[in-house]
């Protein structure tokens, strides 16, 4: 009898405590920051109990966070594992693809940089303030014919190719650029830069993904293993990986859009992206 009333007491104990626990997280105010944070350090359990207080004083739901929060305990205990480098992911995603007609009028035959200035220089209109790439599908460039102005002789050109708009694919660089990390590691993001593009939400991006594929986001560089510069402006994008011990770089991806992309890699956590050189085919029409 004294064994049971002791085991009795003990759970009123233990359900006093865990109500006085919620009774103070309710009083608290809950925030994604709070909640991120404990996403960062592993803590699932407590990020969800955040998150269901956040809810309940917000009276609304954040799919992305419920994302992060199963994400994390889908990970927990997956420490060592690679699961993540065994998922295929394009250097490139697609936005869009059309068909456009562009012309040049010059003495010479137009070269490839001067078809691409011309179409990368109208589709980014459609898309300011955006890392855009342009790779050509089926199609030809041909000689129209010649005028004459100033004593001076022009060719006119089309370039009739169906074309696609590519942006890139910040998952595959980040893996190019972290393959040397260890799995479940902790990363800092020291800086994340966007010049005068649009993705105002890059850090939270970057931070997704890095936890979606095992590893913890601290805020500190003097409590990682790792950290992240990036740099991305309308053209470009850098990601860097240095070891927080040494200071050392130990991992490297980087991309520009100076010409039209040749191939499209298809990688397992990442294999460097190959830029060719194109030749310009121009048939001539009678």
């Amino acid at each position: 009898m004294k064994k049971l009333n002791m085991i009795r007491n003990m759970k009123t104990v233990m359900f006093a405590a865990t109500m006085c626990l919620f009774s103070t997280m309710l009083n608290a105010q809950a925030t994604i920051a709070d909640i991120r944070e404990q996403i960062a350090k592993g803590e699932c359990e407590i990020a969800q109990s955040l998150y269901n207080v956040y809810k309940a004083q917000e009276k609304k739901t954040d799919y992305e966070l419920e994302r992060q929060i199963n994400d994390c305990l889908a990970y927990k205990g997956t420490e060592g594992k690679s699961n993540w480098r065994e998922e295929e992911v394009s250097s490139e995603i697609e936005i869009k693809t059309m068909s456009k007609k562009y012309y040049l009028s010059k003495q010479g035959e137009p070269s490839e940089k001067e078809w691409y200035n011309k179409i990368v220089s109208d589709v980014k209109r459609d898309y300011p303030n955006k890392m855009i790439g342009i790779k050509k599908g089926n199609g030809s460039i041909c000689y129209v014919g010649r005028w004459a102005q100033y004593e001076d002789d022009y060719k006119e050109y089309i370039f009739d190719y169906e074309i696609k708009i590519l942006e890139p694919n910040i998952r595959y660089y980040l893996n190019e650029a972290i393959r040397n990390a260890k799995d479940g590691s902790k990363i800092a993001l020291n800086q994340v830069i966007a010049f005068g593009t649009s993705d105002e939400n890059l850090e939270n991006q970057v931070m997704d993904i890095l936890m979606d594929e095992g590893f913890r986001v601290v805020s500190s560089i003097s409590d990682a293993d790792y950290f992240i510069n990036l740099k991305k402006d309308d053209n470009s994008l850098q990601i860097r990986m240095g070891n927080a011990v040494t200071g050392e770089y130990e991992g490297v991806s980087s991309v520009k859009y100076d010409g039209f992309i040749d191939e499209i890699k298809i990688g397992k956590g990442g294999e460097r992206m190959i830029h060719k050189k194109c030749t310009v085919v121009i048939t001539y029409s009678k």
